[in-house]
């Protein structure tokens, strides 16, 4: 889909040096596949509106983990935190590549995948973030605020479903239920509280990155 030939053989080389094939093979490749795409069109999960944080920071964990150490998603059981359709599907399949696989290939990986998925993968193992990954601290300080980021989200979605059931509660006279509810709101709020203190600070993320 990029027009400009220069523009085109730049990527072309960073996509063959990630995959260790030769750049030959790589603009082949890239000319069959757009061939195929003018007979038929492939349904995926890209979405032309606006991304929202929650999946930017799906997307980030996925992106510094496929291109560091993937194992890292399996070791900290972040999978509850994905909840957008492309970062949920792909950790669900790389989940399932796990299983089998004594250590992760970037290009197995891609081939094992479901072909609506591959597009947004590779996205994800291209992006530049050498500035990171050359960056031990700032490599752990980074993957440890997305999911900082990540937790504040998903409690955040608790608390407005347990409100919505205070609600319910209330409206039905059912005491037990709804102390019991208010209970445990109270507990997340709480916990929510202490996440927010903590003061990591936020990352800047933008869907073009």
């Amino acid at each position: 889909s990029i027009p400009d030939k220069i523009v085109q053989a730049h990527y072309i080389e960073i996509v063959a040096n990630r995959f260790k094939v030769p750049a030959q093979v790589v603009a082949e490749e890239i000319d069959l596949v757009g061939k195929e795409a003018e007979e038929k069109k492939v349904v995926t999960f890209l979405q032309k509106e606006e991304k929202t944080r929650q999946q930017l920071l799906e997307e980030r964990l996925l992106t510094i983990a496929f291109q560091t150490n993937p194992e890292v998603l399996l070791t900290k059981k972040v999978g509850h935190f994905f909840v957008t359709p492309l970062p949920k599907r792909i950790y669900e399949v790389f989940e399932e590549y796990m299983k089998d696989k004594k250590e992760f290939s970037v290009s197995d990986f891609a081939h094992f995948l479901p072909q609506e998925l591959v597009h947004g993968y590779a996205e994800m193992t291209l992006k530049d973030l050498a500035d990171i990954i050359e960056d031990d601290e700032r490599l752990v300080r980074e993957f440890d605020v997305c999911i900082t980021e990540l937790e504040i989200l998903s409690l955040r979605r608790q608390l407005e479903a347990l409100s919505a059931k205070i609600r319910e509660f209330e409206e039905k006279g059912e005491k037990a239920k709804l102390e019991d509810t208010q209970k445990k709101f109270s507990e997340l709020s709480l916990k929510l509280s202490k996440f927010k203190l903590k003061g990591n600070g936020g990352i800047i993320l933008q869907e073009a990155q």
